[in-house]
């Protein structure tokens, strides 16, 4: 199965073979975004995105008030005020996510949790290791 995965090293390539390399890069991040996207909405049945899980997560943990969640909520305002809709979170002297939000929370946590190990299934620790770094190292590159 390896066998069939298609390696570029393009530490020494010309720009162009680089770019080329970099353009499929950003195809196949575009392709699993989507898909993760795509099963998110699945296996919490239609009634949360990524963005809502990833602000729950943030509650969920502790990180509640508000000098804290400033720079974690930004960007994520219209998923706060939904959740906020909900019932799942209430804004008083911090954030706190409710006893609906928490309950809903535990009754998908194991859906997700298996949903992820099913995306990396039959990758190694060492290979997602090597993923994360380069996609880490790439982010850098481009939030400079």
């Amino acid at each position: 199965m390896q066998d069939a995965v298609e390696r570029t090293d393009v530490s020494s390539a010309p720009p162009v073979a680089s770019a080329v390399a970099a353009a499929r890069l950003a195809r196949t991040v575009h392709r699993v975004d989507t898909l993760l996207d795509d099963r998110f909405r699945m296996v919490t049945h239609g009634g949360l995105t990524r963005r809502h899980w990833q602000l729950l997560t943030v509650l969920v943990d502790g990180v509640s008030d508000a000098e804290t969640t400033t720079g974690v909520l930004r960007g994520y305002e219209p998923e706060l005020a939904d959740l906020v809709r909900r019932g799942w979170v209430v804004e008083d002297a911090g954030l706190r996510v409710t006893v609906e939000g928490s309950a809903r929370y535990q009754e998908a946590i194991d859906e997700v949790v298996a949903s992820r190990e099913a995306a990396v299934d039959g990758i190694g620790a060492d290979e997602l290791a090597v993923a994360v770094d380069v996609l880490r190292r790439i982010a850098a590159n481009l939030e400079k």
